[in-house]
């Protein structure tokens, strides 16, 4: 049965994780992953097309988060360079003010996920889902 996958684990340790992260976006106005975006907006004024390919999400699902962050006043578009064809995506103010929240935010998910494990287990742990996230599915 699916009950005994080695894969359970996981999941519930994902599980755990949007548990502890949801209630913080949500005070924050947020949805689970619209703070990623923003994090990346925050790095520069990308277009679309660039968030897509570094978030590695669906162009219909990064369009429909930046309708809902420019609704809420986090985020607003404009034109780049005089033509006005390449439209960048950009925080505002209060989509600025929201950066150091996140990062607290994502602090407080390692610091209550990994409570339970020492340091040299928090190690193990990270090294080996970087390993399972990097490798090459071919």
């Amino acid at each position: 049965m699916i009950e005994t996958a080695r894969s359970v684990p996981v999941l519930r340790a994902y599980r755990r994780f949007r548990g502890i992260l949801h209630p913080l976006l949500v005070e924050l106005g947020l949805r689970p992953g619209q703070e990623l975006l923003i994090a990346a907006i925050g790095e520069g004024s990308p277009t679309q097309s660039e968030l897509v390919e570094s978030l590695g999400v669906a162009q219909p699902t990064v369009a429909r988060a930046i309708k809902r962050l420019i609704a809420a006043g986090f985020v607003k578009k404009g034109p780049d360079g005089p033509d006005g064809r390449v439209v960048r995506v950009a925080l505002t103010s209060a989509g600025r003010g929201l950066l150091p929240e996140i990062e607290h935010a994502w602090a407080e998910v390692d610091e209550r996920l990994l409570a339970a494990l020492s340091p040299e287990e928090q190690r193990t742990l990270l090294s080996l889902l970087n390993k399972i996230g990097e490798a090459d599915d071919a």
